[in-house]
This record gives structure tokens, sequence and C-alpha cells, in this order.
């Protein structure tokens, strides 16, 4: 099981609004757990555990991406942490700043990491089946001795045990400050969508030199069946496909879409040599009616080098990785 969830939300006394839910497969826990007044429109107060203002892959739903696993850039920010977040928008942008603490699952007893999230998100074209998406997000975080820096990610697949991570920077000494800036660019035309996002990571030592990581990708989703990609401009992500005919007898057969991305992540500077990756995905998606989705995903990994140390041995590593998912989400 990758996911097992179950979520209420609703809202409450006209201005306010609430999400809870509850993660059952993996690493069990609490996944969203927040309020939200709007009672001062256009601004929007969300306080508890959510997801952080950074990335447009990140912020949609995981039932919504073309990938079963987002691409590895993603893991440069911390998903869901908890914090206070004041956020607008408008007919074509959006804007979100916010407070957040340490990420539930890595908190200590001791001292926290504390961060400032800032997101800006702009679509100056956007009609019925035309969209350009443009966003510029930016992180600043303090980690401590009770939360290190560190940076790992699996190669798009959580089959991977943790341990054979291809790129880890593992914990790095002295971090001071980290500073991560993200670019985000997106295009829909009818079925066809390509969006693609760079990030960049700074981090400040106290004895050392300044570090730089960086990573992204881009990809494109065709939908064979023809519908599109829909977009959500209050929020500046893009929504799952939804079949103009469902699965059924009678009925039809729903909706077939195929995609194509290419992930690259550098974990290399100066004595921090956390090695570096790129891959290539396809996916083939089956959209039996908006509740349910059949996923096939195959992942090569077309190089992954430069690590030292223990891990070396993983060096020039490059398996070739398929996946089925059957996912339902009611």
């Amino acid at each position: 099981m990758r996911r097992s969830r179950i979520s209420v939300g609703g809202t409450f006394l006209k201005d306010w609004s609430y999400r809870a839910e509850y993660e059952f497969a993996g690493t069990t826990g609490v996944t969203d757990a927040f309020v939200a007044h709007n009672g001062y429109k256009p601004l929007v107060v969300t306080a508890g555990n959510f997801k952080v203002p950074f990335g447009m892959d990140a912020l949609a739903a995981d039932k919504s991406v073309a990938f079963m696993e987002r691409a590895m850039s993603w893991g440069f920010v911390p998903s869901r942490a908890p914090g206070l977040m004041v956020s607008s928008s408008g007919a074509n942008w959006t804007v979100a700043l916010g407070a957040f603490g340490e990420p539930v699952a890595t908190a200590q007893a001791g001292d926290e990491s504390f961060s400032a999230v800032g997101r800006v998100t702009w679509a100056p074209i956007l009609g019925e089946n035309r969209v350009l998406h443009l966003g510029l997000a930016a992180q600043l975080r303090n980690p401590t001795q009770d939360t290190p820096a560190a940076i790992a990610f699996k190669p798009e697949s959580n089959q991977v045990p943790a341990a054979q991570r291809l790129v880890n920077t593992g914990n790095i000494a002295d971090a001071d400050l980290i500073n991560v800036q993200g670019l985000e660019l997106a295009w829909q035309q009818g079925a066809l969508s390509a969006q693609a996002e760079y990030t960049f990571l700074q981090l400040d030592r106290k004895t050392g030199s300044l570090l730089g990581f960086s990573g992204g990708y881009a990809q494109l989703a065709w939908t064979l069946t023809g519908e599109g990609r829909r977009y959500k401009a209050d929020r500046g992500v893009f929504e799952g496909v939804r079949p103009a005919s469902n699965f059924g007898k009678d009925a039809g057969w729903g909706a077939f879409e195929v995609a194509a991305r290419y992930s690259t992540a550098d974990l290399e500077d100066k004595n921090v040599r956390g090695g570096t990756e790129d891959n290539a995905a396809l996916a083939l998606n089956w959209y039996l009616n908006p509740f349910a989705r059949v996923s096939f995903n195959a992942i090569k990994v077309l190089g992954a080098d430069g690590r030292t140390g223990a891990s070396a041995a993983l060096n020039g590593k490059e398996p070739t990785i398929f996946q089925m998912r059957l996912q339902l989400a009611i």
C-alpha cells in the first residue's frame, strides 16, 4: 500500500473551513490538520499542519499528478509542516506567505528548525482550453543540531530502500541557513500539457564556504481521448484528468493519458559529494472514472555518480524500475 488515507473536511460558522487527514500506510500519522478563515476576503489565514507553499507539482493532490511519484527535486523543501500562512488569489494569480516549524515526522524534543516560505503564480493566458502558468517560490530555513541539514533523493520510486538512495549528501556539519528558490513554467493546449520546474538551494555554513545544489524536471502529458487537465487558478496547480465517459458496459472506456519526464539532481559542491543523477520516466494512465485510475510507470536512471565514502559503491548504478498502481480516491 503506497497510500491509505482517510480525511474529513468542511465549513463552519460561515467563514471557517477545516481539514483533517490521517495516513495508515507506511509512515502512519497525520498529514493534514488545519483550519482556515476567509472572513477578510480576499485574504485567507490558515493555521495547523498543511502543505508548504512551494512547487507546482508538490502542491497538486497526490491523485492528480501525472506520474506515480514526483520528480527528485520535490525533496528540496519539506512537503508539510506546522505553521501559519496568509494567502490570496484572483482570477489568474495567487500569492501565499507563511512561517513554519519542523515537520511533525522529524521534530525532536529539543530545538526545532524554522522557515519562512512564499509563492507567487500568474497565468497571463487563461482560457477554457489554453493556459500559460508562471510561478516563483522561495524558502529560508535554519537547520539546527537536532534537525541537521541533509538532502537525499530516491530514483522516483518509493520501492527503493532508503539506504539505496543514489544521491545523498548525508548530514552537513555547521549548516547555518538554507535558501531555496523555485521556478515554475507550465503550458496547456487542449489535451496536451507541458510543465517544468527548477530548484536552486544555497546552504550557508558557519565554518565552511557556501554550498550550492540544484535539480529540476520537464514533462509532457497527452490525453489520448481528448480530455484536458483542469487548471485551478485559485491555487496555481493542475488537477487530474476527468474522463468524458466512464468505463463500463454500454458507457465507454474512460480516458487514457501518456506522459514523459526527464529529471536531474546535482548534490555536489566543494567538499560535499552527494552525487549527481539523471532520470527518464514514462507513464501510461487509465482513468476508469473520476475516482479510479490504473497507472503504469517505467523509470530509467540514466546516470548516477559522484558519491564518496561508504556510499561510493552505489556509483554507476543505473537501475530500471517498472511500477503499476491501482488508485481509488472517493
